[in-house]
């Protein structure tokens, strides 16, 4: 294990003096004697280069971490024009470029590349072979095709080229918590891959206006979609402006169409995922994806709040922002609150999202099926009802397909207010229950070292249904009735 720094220039060739197998190409300061992969564990720091470390020959590599040099601006590349097999797992830092050139160049390691920041490109048609898997953030910039495996993890994995494009066996594609796995070409014409969300919060599949229209962009199964993870369409032009999301729960499809009519793109998803659950939403002014077109799974996440500059998703909202209340005033958010819930050890009556369906509570009121707490509140007629207290079976009712974990946002101001979610009047935080169930209740520690209580709004609350006046349950049968809401299991 050593760590050799590449000088290049030795011998009276070009070939010699690029060989990236020369010893006297590099210099090491700990011990090594012959070249970066000789030896199992070695790192090759590559600078500023007047000459590029090229491998022409076949050759096998042990376990092997290539760096750039500190101080350049130049990235570090080394080019394979030979077939490279790697025994160990290979990484590519930072600045790091993996270049296959030369026709016919295949690169196989069957222990793995893990991508950290670097990229594998390719201006020759070279390929990965079948037998790789690529793990990480960074780009590759080469066709993919004949059935690899890429894994996007600790940040964007960026695949700038074509994918299936040929070929009779699909890639794979995985997604890890709180990554994002970026396409910016044409994908699944030949055969379609598969594409599978492996848990936890904030996966992204994106698509970058590149070089492929949505009619070239083809999946085959979408696996493991949930939470907050979010499929988003960037620059994608042709996809604003009047589109609707169409679901198909029995085969198990998301189609786009637009305000034509037209489908635009069509996503396949696993039958276990909640079709149900599924909006179209805007990327939210300020955001990255500000104007853009995002499908999300909204169980809270995805609730869309009113603010000056329009309305956007819940979970984008930061201290600082401005809500609007039910009474058309501009209130600063102080803190918004975390709380996650897990289906194995959580209550379903106490626990799980209650849905008020669109319409339930008046004309276009909620706007579109508002989830929420059972305990959380709604304003109507004169008095606070937590959501619990309104399931009647048919307009307002339990959730019972629910992941195996979810999370509640829960907005705080100033004071104990009505906000508009959906266009419904709901309550903001009031500190009724102790912050410490909150993920991120050390954030408003931070914020509010001293504490800060809050006056609760002086009106009437009904917290179960036996509470709940008859008026307001003939409205509500009555707005089931106008909705067309079919009877669900009872409360």
């Amino acid at each position: 294990m050593a760590t050799y720094t590449w000088k290049g220039g030795a011998g009276s060739t070009t070939a010699t003096r690029t060989d990236w197998t020369n010893p006297s190409n590099w210099t090491s300061t700990d011990g090594g004697a012959q070249y970066p992969g000789y030896a199992a564990g070695d790192t090759a720091v590559i600078g500023y280069q007047t000459s590029v470390p090229t491998l022409s020959t076949s050759i096998t590599l042990a376990a092997l971490t290539m760096v750039s040099g500190p101080s350049d601006s130049n990235k570090a590349i080394l080019t394979i024009k030979g077939a490279l097999i790697v025994n160990s797992p290979l990484t590519l830092g930072t600045n790091t470029i993996l270049n296959l050139s030369g026709t016919g160049v295949k690169f196989t390691d069957t222990a793995g590349v893990t991508l950290a920041g670097g990229a594998i490109t390719s201006s020759t048609g070279a390929s990965i072979s079948a037998d790789t898997a690529v793990t990480g953030y960074g780009s590759v910039v080469l066709k993919v095709h004949d059935a690899g495996a890429y894994t996007a993890s600790g940040g964007i994995l960026t695949i700038d080229r074509d994918v299936d494009l040929t070929g009779t066996v699909a890639t794979t594609f995985r997604i890890d918590d709180q990554s994002t796995l970026q396409f910016a070409a044409s994908v699944g014409v030949s055969v379609k891959p598969t594409v599978t969300f492996l848990g936890g919060d904030n996966g992204v599949l994106n698509f970058v206006q590149g070089n492929a229209p949505a009619t070239q962009i083809y999946f085959g199964t979408i696996s493991g979609f949930s939470g907050t993870d979010q499929i988003i369409f960037y620059g994608y032009d042709a996809i604003l402006g009047g589109d609707q999301l169409h679901t198909d729960p029995i085969h198990h499809t998301a189609t786009i169409t637009n305000s034509a009519g037209v489908d635009e793109i069509t996503f396949t998803f696993s039958a276990s995922t909640s079709l149900s659950d599924f909006s179209l939403s805007y990327g939210p002014v300020g955001s990255p994806w500000e104007g853009q077109e995002w499908i999300t799974y909204c169980f809270m996440p995805g609730t869309r709040v009113a603010t000056p500059a329009g309305e956007v998703a819940v979970e984008t909202l930061k201290p600082g922002d401005l809500v609007l209340t039910s009474a058309g005033e501009a209130k600063p958010v102080n803190w918004v609150g975390r709380q996650s819930v897990a289906r194995r050890f959580s209550d379903p009556l106490r626990n799980w999202p209650v849905r008020v369906k669109a319409g339930a509570l008046a004309d276009n009121v909620p706007r579109r099926d508002l989830l929420l707490s059972p305990d959380h509140a709604l304003f109507l007629d004169g008095a606070m009802f937590q959501a619990g207290a309104l399931v009647n079976g048919t307009s307002v009712v339990r959730e019972t397909d629910v992941p195996d974990t979810w999370t509640y946002y829960h907005i705080e101001l100033d004071d104990h207010s009505l906000i508009l979610a959906e266009g419904a009047p709901a309550e903001t935080f009031v500190d009724n229950i102790d912050r410490l169930a909150f993920d991120n209740w050390d954030e408003f520690e931070a914020l509010y070292p001293d504490g800060k209580a809050l006056v609760e709004l002086p009106y009437p609350r009904a917290k179960a249904w036996r509470q709940t006046p008859r008026h307001i349950r003939a409205l509500l049968a009555e707005r089931a009735e106008a909705i067309g809401a079919e009877t669900a299991a009872a409360a």
